[in-house]
C-alpha cells in the first residue's frame, strides 16, 4: 500500500477523540516531558536551570488513537523578541514595531517504533526519548558577525510587554527564551484530533561568561569618563594653588556567582596633585585631607527592532529610531578616607592611591549581547576632598558582570578588613550555588 504523508498545521483541541459507533477516528496527543517534572524535582521548589554543556534530557509521551506512523521533528531553540515603545499616539490600528530573532537551533527527529508502543484498547503509547546540549557558544554561516554576537545570553524578560494579536506571541524590552518545540509532525493517516497537547516549553538557561578583555574605553569617548583634572582653591575666591587629577582603570569583573558572599570587586584610584608654580612650587597636598568617595552602579538595557552591527551605545539611540535603552542606578555608597599616603615623583607631581571596594546586590543580570538586545553595567565615582574648593570629580568606568563558577580569581579582592570577596581555596572549597539570581533589574 502506497504510503500518504500529510503535512499537518498545528492546532489544540480540547476535545476527547469523537466516537462514531464503536470506531475511534485517528487522533494524538503529545506531551513533552522534562525531569523537573517528577515528584522529586518538583519537591525542591527551585526552578530547573541549564548552564553551558549541560544536557537538556527528556521525552516525548505520544498517545494515538488508532494505530499509525508518525515522526516528530523537535527543536531547541534560542529566541529574542523585542518591540519599542508605542508611537502611534493611541491609535489602536497602527501595531508598534517589534522584532525576532532565532539565535540557536538544535534539531532531531523521533519516529514511532511499533516495538516499544504499549497498545491499550483503541490508544496506542510511546515514550520517545530525546536530548540538547547547551552550546558554549553559537556558530553562525555569517562571517561578517562579530565575535561578541556569538555568545549566549541569559533567559530574561525585562520591560513592558507586547501581545502580537495575529500571531500570539508575546514581546518584551528585551525577551530572552530558551524552549523545546515541536516543529512539525508527520503521519501516514490523515489525523485532525489533536488531543490537549503540548507543543512546547520553556528552559531556563543561564549560560557561563568566561572573562573578556577589558574594553577599549577610548574607543567610547561618549560614554566613559576615566579621567578628570580639577583647579583646587583653600577658598571659593581664590587663586588656584594647584590641581588635582583623577583617574582609574577598568576594574576586575564582578562575578555575581558566588555562596555566601556579596559579589564585589576593587576599584583602583589614582590622584596626582600638581601644584601651581606660579603660586609655590613647593606646595604639598597635606596628610590630613579627607577624602569622600561617593558611587552607584549605572545599569543600561539597549533593545533594538533592527540588527545591531556594533555594541549600542547611549548617543546611538539618539540617532537609531530603532534603538531604545532604559537606565537605572543603584543606591548611593559612601566611603570617607584619611591619612592618604602620599609620594612625589620626577616630574614634581604627588600621587597617592585610593583602593575603593565596589559591593552590590546578588540579583544582577550578567553582561551580555545579541542582535537585538544588550545589558551594560558602569561603576560612577565621585570624589571630594573635605576644607577644599574644586570642581566635580567624577570617573565613569565600565564593568564586566560575570556569571562563571571557576576557582579563578577575578579582581584583587577588598580592602584589608572588608570581608568582601572569598579567598581562591575557600571559593574552590565552597558549595557554589548555580542557580540564576530573580532578575529584578
Amino acid at each position: 500500500m502506497r504510503e500518504i504523508v500529510h503535512w499537518l498545521q498545528w492546532r489544540q483541541d480540547t476535545d476527547t477523540p469523537k466516537i462514531t459507533g464503536r470506531s475511534f477516528p485517528p487522533a494524538i496527543c503529545i506531551q513533552i516531558v522534562l525531569p523537573e517534572d517528577t515528584l522529586p524535582a518538583k519537591s525542591c521548589g527551585e526552578p530547573a536551570v541549564r548552564h553551558s554543556g549541560d544536557e537538556i534530557r527528556g521525552h516525548l509521551e505520544v498517545t494515538t488513537c488508532g494505530t499509525f506512523n508518525f515522526e516528530v521533528t523537535l527543536a531547541f531553540e534560542g529566541v529574542v523578541r523585542t518591540w519599542l515603545g508605542l508611537q502611534n499616539d493611541g491609535d489602536p490600528s497602527h501595531l508598534p514595531p517589534s522584532a525576532e530573532l532565532q539565535f540557536l537551533q538544535e534539531t532531531q527527529k523521533l519516529f514511532s517504533d511499533s516495538s516499544i508502543r504499549i497498545i491499550e484498547g483503541p490508544f496506542c503509547k510511546h515514550r520517545l526519548p530525546f536530548r540538547f546540549i547547551v552550546p558554549h557558544q553559537l556558530i553562525s554561516a555569517h562571517s561578517d558577525v562579530h565575535s561578541d554576537f556569538l555568545k549566549l545570553s541569559p533567559s530574561t524578560k525585562q520591560g513592558h510587554e507586547f501581545w502580537a494579536p495575529t500571531t500570539k506571541k508575546m514581546f518584551r524590552q528585551p525577551m530572552i527564551v530558551y524552549m523545546v518545540r515541536i516543529k512539525r509532525i508527520t503521519t501516514d493517516k490523515v489525523v485532525e484530533n489533536f488531543m490537549r497537547s503540548t507543543y512546547q516549553r520553556e528552559i531556563a538557561v543561564m549560560p557561563h561568561t568566561p572573562l573578556a578583555p577589558p574594553l577599549s574605553i577610548e574607543a567610547f569617548p561618549r560614554e566613559y569618563k576615566p579621567c578628570v583634572t580639577r583647579l583646587v582653591r583653600q577658598h571659593r575666591w581664590t587663586r588656584p594653588f594647584g590641581s588635582i587629577r583623577l583617574s582609574a582603570a577598568e576594574p576586575p569583573p564582578l562575578n555575581v556567582l558566588a555562596s555566601r558572599y556579596i559579589p564585589s570587586t576593587t576599584a583602583t584610584l589614582s590622584l596626582a596633585f600638581i601644584a601651581n608654580r606660579l603660586h609655590d612650587s613647593d606646595i604639598r597636598p597635606c596628610e590630613e585631607w579627607n577624602c569622600e568617595v561617593r558611587y552607584y552602579l549605572r545599569i543600561r538595557t539597549f533593545y533594538s527592532t533592527r540588527k545591531m552591527q556594533q555594541m549600542p551605545t547611549f548617543s546611538a539611540t539618539k540617532r537609531d529610531p530603532y534603538l531604545e535603552v532604559r537606565e537605572i542606578r543603584t543606591t548611593l555608597e559612601i566611603r570617607e578616607y584619611s591619612g592618604l599616603c602620599w609620594s612625589k615623583d620626577d616630574r614634581y607631581q604627588w600621587k597617592a592611591t585610593l583602593k575603593v571596594p565596589i559591593r552590590t546586590i546578588k540579583k544582577l543580570l550578567p553582561t551580555f549581547l545579541n542582535q537585538l538586545s544588550a545589558r551594560q553595567y558602569a561603576i560612577v565615582v565621585q570624589l571630594s576632598i573635605k576644607g577644599l574648593v574644586h570642581g566635580v570629580l567624577e570617573l565613569v568606568l565600565p564593568l564586566q558582570v560575570v556569571y562563571y563558577p571557576g576557582g579563578e580569581e577575578l579582581g584583587d579582592g577588598a580592602e584589608d578588613g572588608d570581608d568582601l570577596s572569598p579567598p581562591r581555596q575557600e571559593f574552590m572549597a565552597s558549595n557554589v550555588d548555580l542557580l540564576p539570581p530573580p532578575y529584578e533589574l
